[in-house]
């Protein structure tokens, strides 16, 4: 089983930690990684693209994938 640094406290059962460590793992734990494996995605797409390094061309490219990776969540959560 793969155990991620601060993402075991967020999943306990609520009595278990604090409502404060609860937040924080779930922030540094699993908002950090979600935003990471965004932005890892968007490199990606913009070296294979070969988009102009400016900062309107990443901005435009971080908002389609912001779209895109928050519908497949609310088809995920919708339908899961």
């Amino acid at each position: 089983m793969l155990v991620l640094p601060l993402v075991g406290e967020g999943l306990a059962p609520s009595g278990d930690a604090s409502f404060l460590r609860r937040v924080i793992s779930w922030t540094f734990g699993v908002g950090v990684i979600e935003e990471l494996g965004k932005i890892i995605g968007l490199l990606v797409v913009a070296s294979r693209m070969s988009v102009p390094n400016t900062a309107r061309s990443y901005c435009f490219l971080g908002v389609v994938s912001g779209l895109a990776f928050g519908t497949i969540e609310a088809v995920a959560y919708t339908h899961g």
